[in-house]
């Protein structure tokens, strides 16, 4: 080959090479763009509560961050893939796709994911009542971000926190984490996190006695989710306006509570939380004096506890 054939394959090679590198870059930025749009639906469908559809959108995403090896992409779909099995009562599965988020997470030395994953992970550590080794978790989860300014994963994280001290029956210093959360979840107008701050606190003054303070907590939380219309979150409130009802002996109230609540899961197809709230009417109505209808609750709830 002559110089000059020589030197025409070399601009011709770097041509082709300086013309494939965009298309290449479009290309992943249209696999990363597709990604966060099935997050982005995933997130839609997992707070209406349709988890199933959820968690598929939740692996779309993360097969399309995996195609063009999108690291922090990939340790979000993880987290949100877990979040999803987590809500499905999977405890095995949610530990799993939270332990490689947060591998991800600490390979890429980023500490907002490193925080997400390991207060993901107390979280399932919570649910099986193992509250100090979520404080552990969450404790290294607070040194991951910026004291000076929490933000909203700031927030998430003293939620739990307060969860974990509820547990241990801590409850000023629940109180106090939670009441955190709540500053924080208000001034970023995050409706939805403040109203479970106020269920959570609701909760521990019930515990503690202090019905008057728990229905006024109970029913803030049920404000700011009828205020952003969450289907779930005003059945979870109604559901537990109705036991805290039924503590105060209002058993009245708690039959109207918990029937609207049972309505609510109803429609949302959840049978599990559904089943909840009719053995809680069930038992309001009796104490009401409502015999029949508590009979024909307990109809409909072996009806459906027999599916």
């Amino acid at each position: 080959m002559s110089r000059r054939d020589l030197m025409t394959a070399v601009l011709a090679s770097m041509l082709l090479a300086c013309s494939s590198a965009p298309k290449q870059r479009e290309e992943v930025e249209v696999k990363k763009n597709l990604a966060a749009e099935s997050t982005e639906s995933g997130n839609t469908y997992f707070n209406r509560a349709e988890y199933q559809r959820a968690l598929y959108f939740f692996n779309l995403a993360l097969t399309d961050n995996i195609s063009v090896d999108n690291e922090p992409g990939i340790a979000g779909s993880y987290n949100s893939i877990g979040k999803a099995y987590l809500a499905l009562g999977d405890l095995e599965l949610a530990q799993q796709s939270f332990s490689l988020a947060l591998a991800r997470a600490y390979k890429l030395q980023a500490p907002t994911l490193i925080a997400q994953s390991l207060n993901n992970l107390a979280q399932v550590n919570l649910i099986r009542g193992e509250a100090q080794k979520a404080l552990g978790l969450l404790e290294e989860a607070l040194k991951q971000l910026d004291p000076a300014a929490p933000q909203a994963e700031g927030a998430v994280i003293f939620h739990n926190l307060g969860s974990a001290y509820k547990k241990l029956e801590q409850w000023e210093r629940a109180l106090e984490f939670l009441r955190r959360a709540v500053e924080i979840n208000l001034r970023l107008k995050r409706f939805a996190e403040a109203a479970n701050n106020h269920y959570m606190i609701a909760s521990i003054h019930s515990k503690q006695g202090s019905y008057p303070q728990a229905l006024a907590e109970a029913g803030q939380a049920l404000a700011y989710d009828k205020m952003i219309e969450s289907s779930p979150g005003i059945a979870k409130d109604l559901l537990g306006l109705g036991i805290i009802q039924i503590k105060a002996a209002m058993y009245q109230e708690a039959c109207e509570s918990l029937l609207k609540s049972y309505q609510v899961y109803q429609t949302l197809s959840l049978p599990r939380e559904t089943a909840e709230a009719l053995s809680y009417l069930i038992l309001a109505c009796q104490q009401a004096g409502r015999g029949a209808e508590a009979d024909r609750y307990r109809e409909i709830l072996k009806s459906l506890q027999g599916q």
